[in-house]
């Protein structure tokens, strides 16, 4: 049994609560916000290198009491953003004993499980895919790995990073498009600007979406070249694009779909007046090109996840602020549909 401890979620981090209260309701309702104080955060990565095992690495809200906790100055600006969390603090060698008994649950029957063996070597890459109360994104039923849009743009992006795109022949360009990404166009270089390729694709809701985000990936992190993909599909997607893509008879072409291309779709539900603290954690996902917010409306978030696993695990973590904001999260995706309530045990409703 690990060490209870009182703390609180607080833009995207956790931190320890000051010892000279009593309760994070007590921290609240004594201190004028906004405020500063130094704080002891804690980490699901520590840090900590090592040759042959891993260390330091959890999913909250069980965290290490073997590593430094660093104190670092934060400035609270709203009483409204603290949310409480009940911490635990265990050991290297309590998180592996409980993480074995974890595996040996979840785990057997996945594609990629290997059994463990007494070393702790064996238990390398389950620390930031298994939580200790059972929680797994990352569970494979087929031998083959499931396409990941992100990762194969960025594959993509660094192939072409090797000779400038604006030096390959569209034929080529369009193909590694269609290999790479599932996106099939029609193309050729515009003759006064080889660095523009102008394309056209049937205007599917897919297809759309897909190319919008990729020229904004390709604006915003592919810098080292002028680069760019031209077309004229303007797609935008309202309420009844949405509902009508989501009938009960378009679920096995979405499946399908989301399949061929590495993507899910989410819909996130929330209490409209946390919004902001919900819009601004999308927000940072949207940041880093993992999601493309296609809808939003008071309580609602309709999104496209290009790293399905790595999002709902980014979600997993901002748990204290989508329970707070009764979050409920209904997933689109190549294994079928899913709604989670939005928790740490991220129950399937």
């Amino acid at each position: 049994m690990g060490e209870f401890k009182e703390a609180f979620y607080y833009h995207e981090g956790y931190f320890l609560l000051p010892d000279k209260f009593d309760s994070v309701e007590d921290f609240v309702d004594s201190t004028f916000f906004p405020a500063r104080f130094k704080l002891k955060v804690l980490f699901e990565d520590n840090g900590i290198h090592s040759l042959f095992t891993q260390k330091g690495i959890c999913i909250a809200p069980y965290f290490y009491k073997d590593y430094k906790l660093h104190e670092v100055e934060v400035t609270i600006e709203d009483s409204a953003d603290v949310y409480p969390v009940k911490v635990e603090l265990l050991s290297q060698s309590e998180y592996n004993s409980r993480l074995r008994e974890v595996i040996a649950k979840v785990c057997p029957g996945c594609a990629r499980y290997t059994p463990l063996t007494k070393r702790d070597s064996s238990l390398k890459g389950h620390y930031e895919e298994v939580s200790l109360n059972s929680v797994c994104f990352y569970r494979q039923e087929e031998k083959d790995p499931p396409e990941v849009f992100f990762y194969n743009m960025v594959g993509l992006f660094n192939s072409w990073n090797r000779q400038d795109p604006t030096n390959i022949p569209a034929d080529i360009l369009l193909n590694s498009m269609k290999i790479g990404l599932g996106l099939e166009y029609k193309g050729e270089k515009d003759p006064s600007d080889p660095s523009r390729l102008n394309v056209t694709f049937e205007p599917d809701f897919f297809t759309g979406i897909l190319t919008d985000h990729l020229e904004n990936c390709l604006e915003k992190m592919f810098r080292n070249t002028n680069f760019r993909l031209v077309y004229d599909n303007e797609f935008k997607v309202d309420n009844s694009v949405v509902e009508d893509l989501l009938r009960e008879e378009n679920l096995p072409y979405i499946k399908e779909r989301c399949k061929k291309h590495g993507i899910a779709l989410a819909m996130l539900e929330f209490d409209p007046s946390k919004a902001r603290q919900v819009e601004n954690t999308v927000l940072s996902l949207e940041r880093n090109f993992v999601i493309r917010t296609l809808l939003q409306e008071p309580g609602k978030i309709f999104m496209m996840m290009t790293d399905e696993r790595g999002i709902l695990k980014a979600l997993h973590y901002g748990s204290p602020l989508f329970e707070n904001a009764n979050t409920f999260a209904t997933v689109y995706s190549q294994n079928g549909v899913t709604k989670y309530k939005m928790c740490y045990d991220m129950t399937k409703v």
